[in-house]
């Protein structure tokens, strides 16, 4: 098979209906979709209605999505989302501000790389993922 890229750009995040539009007119019939930053939700309300509407036409479109915010997580939690990146931005956060610290206090220069690590989460890892990476315990 062939992978195509394409680039959807729209004037402002409260223009779902724009996008949707775009996203029916370029994506109709693709297996997979790959939202590159936290705006994944968008796409996966998107994937949801028409799969809904389609009555078997509309083929499973599998998604993968970037950063695990409250919207992405719901989606993937529901099934539309199938994969969600996160590249830990609490420790990338806190990582900066301390290298900086380090500099400036006891001269210490920082690496010539700084290596992050990226965690793939599913539906079924999102609860370890909360557990290990950001303190929040299941129920």
């Amino acid at each position: 098979g062939s992978v195509r890229s394409i680039r959807i750009s729209i004037e402002s995040d409260h223009d779902k209906d724009a996008l949707h539009r775009l996203l029916e007119r370029e994506i109709t019939g693709s297996l997979g979709l790959f939202v590159t930053d936290a705006s994944a939700h968008y796409a996966a309300e998107y994937l949801a209605a028409e799969s809904g509407k389609a009555s078997g036409d509309f083929p499973r479109c599998f998604m993968v999505g970037y950063d695990l915010v409250d919207e992405n997580r719901r989606w993937l939690e529901e099934g539309t989302i199938d994969f969600l990146l996160t590249q830990r931005p609490d420790e990338q956060g806190y990582d900066g501000v301390n290298r900086l610290f380090r500099k400036i206090v006891v001269d210490e220069n920082p690496p010539e790389h700084i290596y992050t690590p990226i965690d793939i989460v599913t539906k079924e890892n999102l609860r370890y993922h909360n557990v290990v990476n950001e303190g929040e315990y299941p129920l």
